[in-house]
């Protein structure tokens, strides 16, 4: 099963979206920050995938995932970061902060369950990871 770290600060979307990965056979773990994120990455439950709200309020979406890049600098399980954002320059901004894959607001369910299968393609090799444009990334 595929283990996924919601970060969301907006409980309606949190709960629809939560709701919606599991119905795909997703595990979902919910939290509203991203320090609670990282709090929740010192759980020993697995995490595949954290789908990041771009705008969570205290911590920045670079500061998270640069916390998270230094907390697995020395291992391949570090999780796949996917954005998500009204941004109308969400690609830029998640290529800049080093996200694996991101998607505006509004979508398509099932293309945000794309981009995340997408991104898990590359699981058993987290040393190469793929973005969304299939282009590997070192």
């Amino acid at each position: 099963m595929i283990h996924i770290l919601l970060v969301e600060d907006h409980l309606g979307t949190q709960l629809a979206l939560a709701l919606l990965l599991e119905m795909d056979g997703f595990h979902v773990r919910s939290v509203a920050s991203g320090e609670a994120a990282l709090v929740a990455l010192d759980d020993p439950l697995p995490c595949d995938v954290v789908l990041l709200d771009l705008n969570t309020g205290d911590l920045s979406a670079a500061d998270f995932v640069e916390c998270l890049d230094e907390r697995y600098r020395d291992s391949s399980a570090r999780p796949y970061v996917g954005v998500v954002s009204g941004s109308a320059h969400i690609e830029s901004e998640s290529r800049e902060i080093g996200a694996d894959f991101w998607i505006g607001k509004p979508y398509e369910p099932s293309e945000l369950i794309r981009k995340i299968n997408f991104a898990l393609a590359g699981a058993p090799s987290r040393r190469s990871r793929p973005d969304i444009s299939g282009e590997a990334r070192q």
